[in-house]
């Protein structure tokens, strides 16, 4: 409809803005800026559009550029109320909080009632140890009969505050609130949902085991035979795992970055087929090396030239229901599990506070983490038993209570010597800027308040119980 409307009228500027804000929605970075830069040449000087240039730099994790775009935006409109407030969340991403708190007031000052601004005061309060003074800042806000997207992010936050209160029925009744007012039950986020759980169900039996079985390695290109992936369900310790071998100077880490998108996209051109992921069957050989060159080209565009001369950890979560294409692809690659008392996992993925985009999943209450939990871990498991893998299990609760000999048996695993940058983890976390949805977290010391987290919110999971008790036996946990 956009580009319906730019063709009828080239120069109106708010159809390019509008178009740019459909692109960022399906992450095409490249094709959202080229649309706002087209509305700044319409209208040059527009504090807002510079502004969303900076959300798209945000989004890509270039902050140092998201955070000029929006003192630029400041520069030409400063009572924009907006280009404060995410001034101050970039700062906070960046791990300048004293630095935060400056913009996000001011933002308050313009615009007393803003909310992504109250929300990102009570994060610093809450990261300070000032739950009280968060909890008030919130309270006022989320006390209303219905919520806009941003109040429900604050609802979110709101249960992360009463959550170190220990007021844990509380805690679980805003984060529900807050997780189903952030997307509305016709938005396109639900249907992509539904999709995700549909492949799920199809890995439960395609590719079929002696399919997967078959496909050995190595490729004869060092690169692939030496890539690692780091999987397993999410909030399982992927980034604590990441940014603790991440130091290590022989290993680079990709930060969540969806190399295997691209990948996965092409597969219908090299095969045919739109059946993922049966259609997996019908890669041949000179179609996995072409798919090969598709993620190294990834690797060195989203990461830069490192990614072809230093050994890549490629850790994404989600891949975990991939393995049979990184099978076919990198038979000979290292396969690294992060393991969680499951129900911690799911606790902790309903407790987080993400904005709902083509990339990242959204889960509406407990119930539907459960269900893909269920899921994935069950493809998980049938895709382990097939012999051949090169692959290494580790649990989270034993990284941190020892991390220092978790990180020795994975390095030894990996073929890599030890070396004690890895044990000054917290140090690159801060200097690396994380993407991934719990950056504050991995860049303190590694603490255990989130062992058996679980057991405060027991009733809530008595709906779930049998559904999980399979994993929970089987990956060694107590009931």
């Amino acid at each position: 409809a956009y580009e319906k409307a730019i063709e009828l009228q080239p120069a109106m500027a708010e159809a390019h803005t509008n178009l740019g804000n459909a692109y960022r929605a399906l992450l095409r970075h490249d094709d959202a800026v080229a649309a706002y830069e087209k509305a700044l040449a319409i209208q040059p000087g527009n504090a807002e559009v510079i502004c969303n240039i900076g959300n798209i730099f945000k989004d890509q994790g270039r902050f140092d550029d998201a955070i000029a775009r929006y003192q630029s935006a400041i520069e030409i409109q400063p009572e924009l109320a907006i280009a404060h407030s995410n001034l101050a969340h970039v700062l906070e991403r960046t791990h300048q909080n004293d630095a935060a708190r400056g913009p996000a007031e001011r933002a308050i000052q313009i615009d007393p009632g803003h909310v992504g601004a109250h929300r990102l005061l009570a994060r610093l309060d809450r990261a300070e140890g000032h739950l009280d003074k968060a909890e008030q800042r919130l309270a006022a806000i989320v006390d209303q009969p219905w919520l806009t997207e941003p109040m429900a992010h604050a609802s979110i936050e709101y249960g992360a505050v009463l959550d170190r209160l220990g007021r844990a029925d509380e805690a679980f009744a805003a984060v529900q609130r807050g997780q189903q007012g952030i997307v509305p039950p016709n938005s396109p986020t639900v249907a992509q949902m539904a999709a995700f759980e549909a492949m799920l169900e199809r890995c439960r039996t395609q590719p079929s085991d002696e399919t997967i079985a078959g496909w050995t390695g190595p490729t004869g290109h060092e690169p692939s035979d030496r890539l690692i992936f780091l999987l397993g369900f999410p909030r399982s310790g992927t980034t604590l795992s990441e940014q603790i071998l991440g130091s290590h100077p022989s290993l680079l880490t990709t930060d969540e970055r969806p190399l295997l998108r691209a990948v996965i996209e092409r597969i219908p051109e090299i095969t045919g087929r739109e059946d993922y992921p049966a259609s997996i069957e019908g890669i041949d050989d000179a179609g996995a090396a072409s798919l090969r060159e598709t993620y190294w080209a990834e690797a060195e565009s989203l990461i830069g030239p490192e990614a072809l001369t230093r050994r890549l950890i490629d850790k994404q979560p989600y891949n975990t229901t991939h393995m049979p294409l990184i099978r076919r692809l990198f038979p000979a690659a290292h396969l690294l599990i992060a393991l969680r008392d499951p129900r911690d996992a799911c606790l902790s993925l309903f407790f987080q506070d993400v904005r709902p985009n083509q990339g990242m999943l959204h889960y509406p209450d407990l119930g539907a983490v459960v269900s893909v939990y269920n899921r994935m871990m069950s493809c998980y498991l049938r895709y382990r038993d097939i012999p051949g893998w090169n692959l290494k299990e580790f649990r989270y609760e034993d990284l941190v209570a020892d991390k220092d000999g978790v990180t020795r048996a994975l390095l030894e695993f990996l073929g890599e010597p030890w070396n004690d940058a890895v044990l000054d983890h917290t140090e690159t976390a801060r200097t690396k800027h994380l993407s991934t949805i719990n950056y504050q977290d991995v860049a303190q010391p590694v603490f255990d308040r989130s062992v058996q987290k679980w057991r405060a919110y027991e009733p809530h999971f008595a709906p779930h119980q049998a559904t999980l008790a399979r994993f929970v036996e089987t990956f060694g946990y107590q009931a």
